[in-house]
């Protein structure tokens, strides 16, 4: 039928059909208001006048046990007070006056202040939604009155509702819901419109038909918007849309992040890590109830949960996200014979009432889920207002807007050439800046982004930050670390491809690799590296002697110069057992070639030892702290 009605050939008809239809609708349109004025006028005049009276003493009566002072404050904190108005709210209960309460407006969000109802009271400070907000705020900010029809199909009603005035100033709102049998007036207007109801039956359908119509496209093109391709669930743009919607009380949050995500696509690749993806997918949506929870691809390899829940509900949140972590690590994925496994750590914020909107309620779930990754992950950490406080870490959302806000710099340490005392080029040393202005230092965020995507896109701004750097100062050679899970993000190594090809910056950037135990492929990694020598860079290993040191590894890895571990140099003045491993590690980079650097180096003392073992470079206290690139700058050139 809708085919032929959006056809050519019913055009015509279609056309004709629907000014007729324009027509009665008009007709209909034009004496409803008729009615429904008299309907109105006729309910208002029987009840508001007496509603006005009994309202102006009961108000009378509160604001003289008020005083002068302010009614809001004076009622929530004396609850000898809030009892007593209660039960003067009483007086208004009737047959058809069920429901009376005081309600006051902090923010943009309504409250209650008082419920002098009978059945299904409201606490003190319980959110309260209007159903016509604007006709609130309006009797709010002036004074005056209103009423607020609401029909059903036995009953007629409305709110009444008064503002309450204090010092000449609206200070909350009195509302009271009125209702009363009037069977015999809606039957007179059913009467007086059944004439119609053939014709209303006729266009109703047929424009029912367009509606649906219009619904399904409009459906069809919601989900395609809304929907994440890789793994079905909600994106983000959902949750944008529909965020306005949420109260963050009727929901709990329960943020996702899988753990150590970037090993699985470094070793496997990227299309076995979007496997896993849909895995975790299905296994969260078969853990949620489909119809109340609403489960949102929030990152690359972020979840989120809003569960429907309320205060009482908070056992049954903290169940549902040990379910979800117990299947996600019970989801086995089947990769050339071999099981891949994953495990996931939830942030869990089952206090949501106390936030004022549902993006407040993710970040604190973000907390909750940075501290269960601090914690040793696998595991689900509640969010409480203690152990924000108690956290050394920045969150995720906080480091992602800092990188999106460019507000990262980085402080440069300078590497000494131990023989000639000249400087060789200076380590770049990542640093934020939060919102106050303050320096946030590596152990702040890094220990929170390790095995994410933000980790490469931290590496990526640091490159550019350091790129520009080099770019304007033309006499500076800059070293920046680099982890190896950088180097098998084909990102990162074509930026640093391109900036070795465009500006010709491979000489003076100089690639230090952190020396860890989370080296997956050092096949990989090799072949990476060689690519990057044959564009011009040097390269160097950080840290060594901190993981899992491999002395067959520097040779196969052809690096240019090894920095031995600081925690290996600061007591190798004291400790015999330091200064071996620093000789041996010494004297063998001597017969291979590769030149040495000493971290830590804080005194006089260190530096002598080091220099006697004859270690080619010195980095530490002794020579400088780090500096400001306007620092680094201005010694140059002195």
């Amino acid at each position: 039928m809708i085919k032929d009605l959006f056809s050519l050939k019913g055009k015509e008809f279609y056309i004709g059909f629907l000014v007729l239809s324009i027509i009665i609708f008009g007709y209909i349109y034009s004496i409803m208001p008729t009615l429904e004025t008299k309907f109105q006028n006729r309910l208002i005049s029987l009840t508001v006048e007496s509603i006005e009276d009994l309202s102006e003493n009961v108000l009378d009566q509160i604001l003289s046990y008020v005083g002068t002072e302010d009614l809001i404050q004076k009622m929530i904190k004396d609850p000898v007070l809030l009892e007593k108005t209660e039960k003067l709210l009483g007086i208004l209960i009737t047959k058809h006056t069920k429901y009376i309460y005081i309600v006051f407006k902090k923010g943009k969000i309504y409250r209650y202040l008082i419920d002098g109802s009978r059945e299904d009271k409201a606490i003190p400070g319980e959110v309260f939604e209007p159903l016509n907000p604007e006709i609130w705020d309006e009797a709010l900010e002036t004074g005056k009155p209103k009423v607020i029809m609401q029909n059903s199909i036995n009953t007629i009603g409305f709110t009444y509702l008064r503002p309450i005035i204090q010092n000449k100033t609206p200070k909350a709102i009195l509302a009271i819901d009125y209702s009363a049998e009037t069977i015999q007036e809606i039957r007179e207007i059913i009467n007086t419109t059944r004439m119609l109801i053939e014709g209303i039956l006729i266009i109703s359908f047929i424009f029912l038909n367009i509606i649906i119509y219009g619904a399904i496209k409009n459906i069809y093109l919601k989900k395609k918007a809304y929907i994440d391709n890789l793994t079905k669930t909600f994106n983000r743009n959902y949750l944008e849309d529909i965020v306005s919607l949420l109260n963050p009380g009727s929901y709990h949050i329960a943020l996702i992040d899988l753990d150590d995500f970037k090993k699985i696509n470094d070793t496997y690749g990227h299309d076995v890590g979007d496997r896993v993806l849909q895995k975790v997918a299905e296994a969260i949506q078969k853990s949620v109830r489909k119809d109340e929870d609403i489960v949102i691809r929030y990152g690359g390899e972020e979840f989120l949960v809003l569960i429907k829940a309320g205060r009482k509900d908070k056992k049954r949140s903290i169940n549902a996200a040990e379910r979800i972590l117990r299947d996600i690590k019970d989801t086995k994925i089947k990769i050339n014979g071999e099981n891949i496994s994953v495990t996931a750590s939830i942030g869990l914020n089952i206090s949501t009432e106390k936030s004022y909107s549902i993006y407040d309620a993710i970040k604190k779930s973000d907390i909750a889920l940075y501290q269960a990754k601090a914690n040793g992950k696998d595991r689900i950490e509640i969010y409480s207002e203690k152990k924000e406080g108690s956290s050394p870490y920045i969150t995720i959302g906080e480091i992602q807007k800092y990188l999106e806000e460019k507000r990262l710099i980085c402080h440069y340490q300078p590497i000494t050439n131990l023989k000639t005392g000249e400087v060789s080029h200076y380590e770049a040393l990542v640093r934020l800046i939060d919102y106050d202005g303050n320096i946030l230092y590596p152990n702040k965020f890094i220990p929170v982004i390790e095995n994410t995507f933000l980790y490469s896109r931290l590496t990526k701004s640091v490159i550019e930050y350091n790129r520009n750097i080099l770019k304007e100062h033309k006499n500076l050679k800059i070293s920046i670390n680099l982890s190896p899970s950088d180097l098998f993000t084909e990102a990162i190594v074509d930026l640093l491809k391109e900036i070795a090809v465009k500006d010709k910056l491979a000489d003076r950037l100089i690639l230090e690799i952190i020396e860890n135990e989370n080296i997956t492929s050092y096949e990989k990694m090799q072949n990476t590296l060689l690519d990057l020598k044959s564009y011009g860079y040097r390269i160097g290993i950080d840290d060594f002697g901190s993981g899992y040191s491999n002395f067959i590894y520097l040779i196969t890895l052809e690096v240019d110069f090894l920095k031995i571990d600081a925690n290996i140099i600061k007591t190798i003045d004291k400790d015999h057992i330091s200064y071996v491993v620093t000789e041996t590690i010494n004297n063998f980079c001597k017969k291979v070639n590769i030149k040495t650097v000493a971290e830590y180096i804080e005194n006089e003392q260190i530096c002598k030892t080091v220099k006697n073992l004859d270690i080619d470079f010195g980095q530490g206290y002794y020579f400088s702290k780090p500096m400001s690139i306007e620092e680094v700058i201005k010694n140059i050139n002195q």
